[in-house]
C-alpha cells in the first residue's frame, strides 16, 4: 500500500515539474539573433530547409520581443513572398 502511494506521490511530483518547466519555457520563448532570424526566413523564401524548419521558427516564441513580432507577422503569410521579404529586409536593417 504505501509503496503505490509513493508511486503515486512520485508521478505526481514528475508531472508538475513538466508543467512548471513548460508554463515557464513558454514565458520566456528562446533566444535567437537577428542573423538567425534572418536565415530562417530567408532559407525558407530560397526553398532551402524542410517544413519542419519553418515550423520550428514559427511555433516557438523569441525573447526579444521585435524579433518575436517579426516572427508572428510570418505566420499566415508563407504564401505571400513579398511580406516576407519585408520582414527580412527589416530584419537585416536593424543589424546594421
Amino acid at each position: 500500500m504505501r509503496l503505490g502511494l509513493a508511486i503515486v506521490a512520485i508521478g505526481a511530483v514528475v508531472v508538475i515539474a513538466f508543467i512548471l518547466a513548460a508554463r515557464f519555457a513558454g514565458r520566456h520563448g528562446v533566444v535567437r539573433s537577428r542573423d538567425e532570424v534572418a536565415r530562417y526566413i530567408e532559407d525558407f523564401l530560397e526553398g532551402r530547409g524542410d517544413d519542419r524548419d519553418w515550423d520550428e521558427f514559427t511555433s516557438i516564441g523569441i525573447r526579444d520581443p521585435n524579433l518575436d513580432r517579426i516572427r508572428q507577422s510570418c505566420i499566415g503569410n508563407e504564401t505571400n513572398p513579398l511580406v516576407l521579404r519585408a520582414l527580412l529586409d527589416e530584419v537585416r536593417a536593424r543589424a546594421a
